[in-house]
C-alpha cells in the first residue's frame, strides 16, 4: 500500500509541475486530485472541452469553486493524455495562453468525474 501511495504522489508532484509551466494556478494536494484554476479562468469551458476529448475531470458550478476544475490523479499514460487535451483546448502565443473558442452550455450541474482511460 506505501508504495501505491508513494506512486500517487510521485505522479501528483509531477503533474502539478506540468500544469503549472501551463499556466494554472494549484492548491496544496495530499490526496490523490489537484484543485486547479485554468490560466484563463474559465473552469466551465475548459471542462466541456476535456470532457468532448474523452477525459473527465470535476467542475463545480458554485461560487468559490466554478473558476477551478479537480483533476483526480491518474496513471503517467492518463495524465499525458490529460495534458496532451489540455494543449488541444488551449492556444499558445507567446506566454498568454486562452481558450481557443468561448463555448457556455447551459446551467448543467455534473456529478463527480475522474479522469479515465483514453485509449
Amino acid at each position: 500500500m506505501r508504495d501505491n501511495a508513494g506512486k500517487i504522489k510521485a505522479s501528483r508532484e509531477k503533474l502539478g509541475e506540468d500544469l503549472e509551466k501551463m499556466k494554472f494556478r494549484l492548491w496544496p494536494s495530499q490526496a490523490n486530485f489537484i484543485l486547479a484554476r485554468p490560466p484563463v479562468g474559465d473552469a466551465r469551458f475548459l471542462y466541456y472541452e476535456l470532457r468532448d476529448r474523452g477525459i473527465l475531470v470535476r467542475y463545480w458550478d458554485r461560487p468559490g469553486l466554478d473558476d477551478k476544475i479537480r483533476i483526480t490523479v491518474g496513471t503517467e499514460e492518463q495524465n499525458l493524455a490529460l495534458l496532451e487535451a489540455l494543449k488541444g483546448s488551449l492556444v499558445t502565443s507567446g506566454s498568454d495562453q486562452r481558450p481557443v473558442k468561448e463555448k457556455r452550455i447551459g446551467n448543467m450541474f455534473p456529478s463527480s468525474f475522474f479522469l479515465v482511460s483514453v485509449p
